[in-house]
């Protein structure tokens, strides 16, 4: 896992549980270990 370019901006872990917690859905992204973007099952 890559660290953050601005560790200003960074919250907590519990902030984040708690912020999916009470959304009604959501968007993940995800990298692979290059850091490239996971696709999923595209071709």
């Amino acid at each position: 896992m890559q660290n953050m370019r601005r560790k200003d901006r960074e919250m907590p872990e519990d902030f984040a549980w708690s912020v999916t917690d009470r959304c009604e859905y959501a968007v993940l992204s995800m990298s692979d270990p290059e850091g490239l973007p996971y696709r999923g099952l595209e071709n």
